[in-house]
């Protein structure tokens, strides 16, 4: 379009400048016969031909949907409606003043004596040497402990004393003497028990 504007006005320049040169060359006589000049018929200008711009395809980039992150709900920890236990106040236990009441005072035990052994009897009354025999009486044993320091058969103590209980004894006769003899048994504190002839030793 610029190009065919320019070419029209250079021809339009081109028809002036002939008009006035035309016009000059004329004579200056009488009066002239105005000469009428039929003006050139302007040529059309061929429009140039312009090459039409084929719009090029604007390679629009598609828009790839970038994909949007999906949110996972956290799960909140809701904590369940679990009944605190209240502090069970326990009440404090008023001190109570105990009088403790004052011991009467006891009357001494008076010491009871202790009962002496005593023979009592002799079972068998006739035995061979070495043959155990049984010493029945009272004051053998008290609380458990023997109060015999020893029996004798006349004036010799026998070995291998066995006080069973409060009430017995076993013994036998380790003498190669015969005859028929007393039994004594000798206490702890030295008290003698005697039973006079009430024992006899055969071969």
């Amino acid at each position: 379009m610029v190009k065919y504007l320019l070419g029209l006005v250079v021809v339009i320049s081109l028809v002036i400048f002939v008009m006035v040169r035309g016009y000059r060359a004329l004579p200056a006589t009488a009066t002239q016969t105005p000469v009428l000049i039929s003006p050139t018929p302007t040529p059309k200008a061929t429009p140039a031909m312009v090459p039409t711009r084929t719009p090029t395809p604007k390679i629009t980039p598609s828009k790839t949907a970038t994909p949007t992150p999906i949110k996972t709900a956290t799960p909140s920890l809701t904590p369940s409606n679990t009944a605190i236990p209240t502090s069970v106040q326990t009440p404090t236990p008023t001190s109570t003043l105990i009088q403790t009441p004052t011991p009467s005072p006891t009357a001494t035990p008076t010491s009871t004596p202790k009962p002496e052994p005593t023979i009592v009897s002799i079972n068998p009354t006739s035995v061979k040497i070495s043959q155990i025999f049984q010493i029945t009486g009272t004051g053998f044993m008290i609380n458990g402990v023997s109060q015999i320091q020893s029996v004798k058969i006349g004036q010799q103590a026998m070995p291998g004393v066995n006080v069973q209980d409060d009430h017995t004894i076993y013994t036998s006769m380790q003498s190669s003497s015969q005859g028929t003899f007393d039994v004594s048994i000798v206490s702890l504190d030295g008290s003698v028990s005697t039973l006079p002839q009430a024992l006899t030793v055969r071969p």
